[in-house]
Parts: C-alpha cells; sequence; structure tokens
C-alpha cells in the first residue's frame, strides 16, 4: 500500500493532500515516504536484492538461478513476466523472454502458466483509467471457516485492481460496504460493468446497489446475457486469481484468506507486467480518480418537465388516476415520468436511468420495463 501510495502521488496533478485522506495518513509521513523512495525505490517497500544492481560479467549460471528463483516466488509466471521483472532489479544484458522460457523448459518449470493461453487479435479498451471498472464475483471459495466469494474490481484501461475482497455472501449490503472502501481510497470511477448475476441486476427494473451506484453519478452498465466475453478483463483476472491463488492452496480463516488476496493484489498491481500493456505494470498506467466519494448521498431531483412520484409498498405508484406497478427495488424512491413523444405514452426514469415504460391509452396501463434494454454495454 505504501508502494501504491507513493506511485500515485508523484503522477502529474497528483493533490497529495486528497491522497493523504484517502489512505489515511499525515502529509508528514506522506512525504518522508515520498523522500525515501526518490532516494532509493527499493526502500522501505522490497527486500532489497543482494546480487550487485549491474553485473556486466553475469554468468549463465547466475541467469538461471535468478530466473528459477523469481518462478520460484511466483510460480504461475513465465517468460514474460519474469523478463520485466529482471528488468525492474536493473539487470544487465537481460534475455528475451524466449531465452527464459528456454530455461524454465530445461528445469521441468512449466505447464500451468496463466498467460499461455492465445491473446485475442483485437482488443476493446477505455481510452482513460476510471473511465470503467468492471466488477464480478469468483467463487465459491472453501475455507475451513466457511465458503465464501471473491469480489473482483478491475479498471478497464490500466488493468489495475482497486479491490480484491472476501464475502460471506453476495448480499446487497454486503457489495456496498466493499464498494464504498475502494471508493473512499481510489475514488469513484465514473461507469461500472457488470455481469446479470446477483446482487447488481434486476430483470423487471435497478436493484438496489443499482439505485445506489445511480445516485452517486456512476453509470451502470451489465453484460449481454451468456456472453461473459463482454466482461473478458475482470473474467481474465479470475483466472490469473485461480491460477496464483486459490489451486493447490488452502485457508483456515477469511483474516487469512483476505490477506493472501492483499498481498497478491500488491503483486499484480505494482509487480507483475501486463501483456496488454507492453509488460508494464497497471500501477504505472493507473490514476486515481478525481470523483471523490461523498459520504452523503443528494436528493433525487428531476427536471421541470418530469412529474415526479413516490414508489410505495410492493412497487405500487398512483398517476394520472392510474395504479401502476413497478419494480420491487424502488419503493421508497421518487421515479420522474416524463411524456414520450407518442400521446399517452409515458416513461418513467430514476435520477438520469430510463427504468420502463408506461402506456396510459389503455383501460388498464401497461408497464413495459427497458431496464435490461437500455443498460448493455455498447463497447466492450
Amino acid at each position: 500500500m505504501r508502494r501504491e501510495f507513493v506511485s500515485l502521488a508523484l503522477l502529474d496533478g497528483a493533490n497529495i493532500s486528497e491522497l493523504c485522506r484517502r489512505f489515511g495518513v499525515s502529509r508528514v509521513t506522506a512525504y518522508k515516504w515520498i523522500d525515501r523512495y526518490l532516494a532509493n525505490p527499493d526502500e522501505d517497500f522490497v527486500d532489497r536484492c543482494r546480487r550487485p544492481l549491474h553485473c556486466p560479467n553475469l554468468s549463465s549460471g547466475e541467469l538461471v538461478d535468478a530466473v528459477l528463483s523469481i518462478r520460484a516466488e511466483f510460480p504461475a509466471w513465465g517468460g514474460r513476466k519474469i523478463r520485466a521483472v529482471l528488468a525492474q532489479r536493473q539487470w544487465t544484458d537481460v534475455p528475451s523472454a524466449s531465452t527464459i522460457t528456454q530455461i524454465l523448459r530445461r528445469a521441468n518449470k512449466l505447464g500451468g502458466i496463466a498467460g499461455s493461453a492465445q491473446v485475442a487479435d483485437r482488443r476493446f479498451e477505455r481510452d482513460s483509467p476510471n473511465e470503467l471498472w468492471q466488477m464480478d464475483f469468483k467463487g465459491p471459495v472453501s475455507t475451513l471457516e466457511c465458503r465464501c466469494h471473491v469480489m473482483t474490481l478491475i479498471d478497464d484501461h490500466s488493468r489495475f485492481s482497486p479491490g480484491l475482497l472476501v464475502c460471506r455472501d453476495q448480499r446487497s449490503e454486503t457489495v456496498k460496504a466493499h464498494l464504498e472502501s475502494c471508493f473512499r481510497t481510489y475514488g469513484m470511477p465514473y461507469s461500472i460493468l457488470s455481469d446479470r448475476g446477483t446482487p447488481w441486476y434486476g430483470h423487471n427494473g435497478p436493484t438496489r446497489i443499482e439505485l445506489w451506484l445511480l445516485r452517486l453519478g456512476i453509470k451502470v452498465l451489465h453484460g449481454r446475457p451468456y456472453h461473459p466475453q463482454t466482461q473478458g478483463k475482470v473474467e481474465r483476472l479470475n483466472r490469473t486469481l485461480k491460477a496464483e491463488v486459490l489451486e493447490g492452496h488452502s485457508f483456515r480463516s477469511l483474516e487469512e484468506f483476505q490477506q493472501r488476496l492483499a498481498n497478491w493484489r500488491i503483486t499484480y498491481n505494482t509487480i507483475r507486467g501486463h501483456d496488454s500493456l507492453e509488460s508494464r505494470t497497471p500501477i504505472t498506467v493507473y490514476q486515481n480518480s478525481p470523483l471523490s466519494f461523498p459520504e452523503t448521498l443528494a436528493p433525487v431531483e428531476y427536471g421541470p418537465v418530469d412529474l415526479v412520484r413516490k414508489v410505495q409498498k410492493d412497487g405500487w405508484t398512483h398517476f394520472k388516476g392510474k395504479k401502476i406497478r413497478l419494480s420491487d427495488g424502488l419503493v421508497g424512491m421518487p421515479v420522474g415520468f416524463r411524456a414520450a413523444e407518442s400521446e399517452g405514452i409515458w416513461e418513467v426514469r430514476f435520477c438520469s436511468a430510463l427504468v420502463a415504460q408506461v402506456n396510459l391509452r389503455h383501460e388498464r396501463p401497461i408497464v413495459q420495463s427497458l431496464w435490461g434494454v437500455n443498460h448493455v454495454s455498447e463497447r466492450l
């Protein structure tokens, strides 16, 4: 976390005071870490390598030892990622990734490499950090204490993971608490993409989590049904997590599991080179969001063209003298009715999101949910 803080603080335009508030440290402590890092980037963050930084006469035996040492530290890494670590540690004459792969092959260390899958020819990503976060659950995972899930988050542009969080359940309250923690540290994204699973998707209207995100000003997106490739980046993170953390490991408690995830997330963000970033680490591409998390939600407001009604018990409300059934998730919330182009047709909105369409031209109003139609990710 200190390395993350210093990396974010050294970015152009970084707001040191805001970072100190989010990470819970004083400015004196912050500048002490920055000064130590500028004097020696390895000071107080990672163990200093005992080998000299510059070895012009490095023998092949020393190179093999170095490669196998890194492989032992990160058993799922292949030639490209190990080469990036050698470069980070300032080894001279760093060999090619294929040479390192040959060293691993001769030592019978290949097999089960997380990055060995074929890379897609065409990639889609957002233009800047925090433009879109992807969110998912990985699991279930069994510990000696209980079964749990891992809530995974990844920034679409930088592949930076703002959170890997152990969840006892998949309830809205649990997800909200974890998202609040991430928002306080890194700020809020402009939009969030998830699949159509519980608890972040409602088939007939927005869920409580979706309503909360909309009130924060975060756009809510969902992938198409049966198309997990829409959330390809978080799915890839889940696969890497399985290969490097879950396979071959058991955990006695949720606390131990969470600590293991926290340690691995630092490795993933600050040490592990990412192929899609040309072997750069996500922290070198990521920037914290300028959207700070508000501790108090602003009231829901609508424009002068909207007729506001409050949704009552079981999703019922009254409009134009008729009783209309909306989503249960909207109970207790104000919604705005806005006249559509066709006479007798009204759009129902929550904040800026289109929720449903109501046809009042019949004796019994016809309500058509538009939530699943209008909240599919358009370009991923």
